[in-house]
């Protein structure tokens, strides 16, 4: 918590640092998030990780402590959060494709082999969570991506399967759980191994919903009315101990949770309206950033959309994988990087830094380049 203040309120003055930390404090410290760190879910670790990379990366972008450090920090917290969880495999790409940009904010050679062998580092990463995922698991999430997702809002479940090479009797199974006691066919059987679970996958589920947009539009809609939900409801606060009953949840400090629960709009078309809104806010520094050739100023939109691909990663891959089974606990991603970028946006705003960059800060430049930044500033002036 102190790197993403730190990386936000540096050089600020007080009567625009103290409200951004105590708006840090509102959102992160509410007991939503802080009741994962009592729990054995990996919420805690992936909130952790989130927020050293996002920091790390913005105090590169501010030229805040050493850029080796930085980087250190920014590669580990990056290779813990891609292999947190199976779901996070697609992390370790999206940071390797968007990372690359890093490279080139300083010249020396040394640092950008570091970067450049810490990216593919971070693709490996993910490509090995991938495909190490136990095959139980991978039943488990074929079974409800198809049970849970394909056949449950498809018109006709037996068509759906059609398109898989799934015989039509396998319909039965539509809107059933893996964990039911008690099932049509044995999900462990070597009727579903051959005949179903092999018939299945990430790909071919992808290729369906594209080929079958208003069928992935409900889904997107479902995935949105549990992507703003912090704390799954299973998760209670209290032990056994305490004499409430089993999951119940305290209200102390969770007014953040309550009011975005309450009263963020349902729909992926909200999410595609925030993305484009805080994408719009951030260009104009990007723009202004790319005409000076000021390489690290240039950071800032690029690690705001890594955050952005990120938590659309966790929308993507839960219902493509396992459908809606327990999705406000899979969504956990989206809904972190949701608050991150949001406060991001919002303490730019506060602090008047949100159409422009960090004022103090020149550029490193190229033997031959500073006639032309010199220029290009004085124009702008």
């Amino acid at each position: 918590m102190y790197l993403f203040i730190e990386c936000i309120t540096w050089k600020t003055p007080a009567k625009y640092a103290y409200p951004i930390a105590l708006i840090a404090i509102f959102i992160f410290g509410d007991t939503a998030y802080t009741a994962f760190f009592s729990s054995f879910f990996s919420e805690s670790i992936v909130l952790i990780m989130m927020m050293f990379m996002f920091a790390s990366g913005l105090l590169l972008y501010r030229n805040r402590y050493n850029d080796y450090f930085l980087l250190a920090v920014f590669v580990f917290s990056g290779l813990l959060l891609t292999t947190s969880k199976q779901q996070n495999a697609p992390v370790g790409t999206i940071i390797a494709v968007t990372g690359i940009i890093l490279i080139f904010i300083r010249k020396e050679k040394i640092f950008r082999i570091l970067m450049a062998s810490s990216l593919v580092s971070l693709l490996l990463a993910g490509l090995g969570t991938y495909f190490l995922i136990p095959k139980e698991f991978v039943n488990i999430n074929k079974y409800h991506a198809m049970t849970r997702g394909v056949m449950m809002e498809a018109p006709d479940p037996e068509i759906a399967l059609r398109n898989f090479g799934i015989n039509r009797q396998f319909a039965v199974l539509d809107r059933s759980i893996y964990y039911d006691p008690y099932t049509t066919v044995d999900v462990d059987s070597e009727i579903l191994e051959k005949h179903f679970y092999s018939q299945s996958g990430f790909g071919s589920i992808l290729g369906y919903y594209i080929t079958h947009p208003g069928q992935a539009g409900k889904m997107l809609d479902m995935a949105a009315k549990n992507a703003f939900t912090i704390r799954p409801p299973a998760m209670g606060n209290y032990e056994k101990s305490a004499g409430k009953s089993f999951g119940a949840q305290t209200k102390f400090f969770s007014g953040y949770s309550m009011i975005k629960q309450a009263l963020a709009p349902k729909t992926f078309g909200f999410v595609v309206i925030w993305i484009c809104l805080v994408v719009g806010l951030y260009m104009p520094s990007f723009i202004s950033a790319i005409k000076t050739r000021h390489k690290r100023h240039v950071l800032r939109l690029p690690l705001i959309v890594t955050m952005i691909l990120i938590g659309l990663s966790g929308v993507m891959v839960s219902i493509i994988g396992a459908g809606d089974a327990d999705l406000s606990k899979h969504e956990f991603l989206f809904t972190a990087a949701f608050d991150m970028v949001t406060f991001a946006a919002l303490s730019d705003a506060i602090r008047r830094r949100l159409w422009r960059n960090e004022q103090g800060q020149e550029p490193i430049l190229y033997p031959g380049e500073e006639t032309r930044w010199r220029l290009a500033c004085s124009q702008k002036k």
